[in-house]
């Protein structure tokens, strides 16, 4: 293995996986937000917001602000915008966002990696490959584990050593229990794999239990909508009604892609399904902004950065040091 990727694999187990845990360990906390929190965060907005309300005097003309204030900044002004007995809710829904977004980018980040060892030697290298890898790539990547039906044929993917020769290399090095041990979590890691791909192609969201609806809308059982106030939606398609895209890529995947690049959250999907001259059907996801999806966005992150990432450049560090790297 060239030195460059040995550097490159060592600091990603020493800091870089860190990058998805921290994140995610930030964004719930900031979800549980006390009241200093939340003061802070409203006199920041205040602050920044205030130069630009249309309620200041002057700037504009009163009859466009007067009809504008009606609609808008009668709620919404720099001192009411997350004021209020909604404040709280409006942190926790972009948090869940942020959090669900994190997940997928954590999963993103494994695929990359993994398109880079198994690429390692006509990619230019481990670090180079991760470095320039590109989302289809990840994507072709994931799509090659779904096709496998046994889990050697996902380490013959990333041109692993076989069980054997790993147990007869490591008889040597470690004791009997630890050696078990090394290859109980070798074991797992196969099939985390697995679990990741399916959830990066999947056409649903079954950690937020979320189909499609006949009403345009994404929702826990396929049932009615969640209270807008509970609720964090998240518009991933507008399309003529009764022709959504939602089989011709994952839902998880479309998902993030518009937290990620457009942050298409909005807490009045009524209102724009209902507005005048409207000819669009828009498909949302409810996700619930409770505190179970929270902990369960925050375990899952944490479990993926640390057995499939910190994982993965584990492994194979141990194989190159132990002369098992192909």
């Amino acid at each position: 293995m060239r030195e460059i990727d040995r550097v490159f694999l060592q600091d990603y187990c020493r800091f870089g996986f860190l990058n998805h845990v921290i994140s995610a360990t930030a964004l719930a906390e900031a979800y549980r937000a006390d009241a200093a929190t939340e003061k802070r965060i409203h006199r920041a907005v205040a602050r920044l917001l205030g130069q630009y309300s249309l309620d200041s005097p002057g700037g504009v003309r009163e009859s466009f602000r007067s009809r504008l204030s009606k609609k808008i900044f009668a709620e919404a002004s720099a001192r009411r915008i997350v004021a209020g007995s909604r404040e709280k809710q409006r942190i926790q829904k972009i948090c869940v966002a942020r959090l669900f977004a994190e997940e997928m980018a954590t999963v993103e980040d494994i695929g990359a990696l993994c398109w880079a060892v198994q690429h390692r030697d006509d990619a230019g290298g481990i670090f180079k490959g991760y470095l320039d890898s590109k989302t289809r790539d990840v994507g072709a990547f994931f799509q090659a584990v779904t096709a496998t039906t046994a889990d050697e044929e996902i380490t013959q993917l990333l041109r692993f050593p076989g069980r054997e020769a790993i147990r007869e290399r490591l008889a040597s090095e470690m004791s009997a229990s630890a050696l078990a041990t090394y290859e109980s979590n070798y074991d797992e890691f196969p099939a985390g794999l697995r679990r990741v791909a399916e959830q990066y192609r999947s056409p649903s969201l079954p950690e937020i239990r979320a189909q499609l609806t006949p009403s345009g809308r994404w929702a826990p059982d396929g049932g009615p909508p969640l209270d807008p106030a509970q609720s964090a939606k998240v518009v991933v398609e507008v399309s003529l009604p009764g022709e959504p895209e939602q089989d011709r890529r994952g839902l998880f995947v479309r998902a993030f892609n518009k937290i990620k690049h457009r942050f298409a959250v909005v807490e009045t999907v009524d209102e724009l399904v209902h507005a005048p001259g409207n000819e669009w059907a828009v498909y949302s996801i409810d996700m619930p902004i409770t505190p179970e999806i929270v902990n369960h966005l925050l375990t899952q992150i944490s479990a993926l950065a640390i057995s499939a990432g910190y994982g993965l450049a584990y492994h194979v560090l141990l194989f190159d040091e132990l002369g098992l790297l192909p």
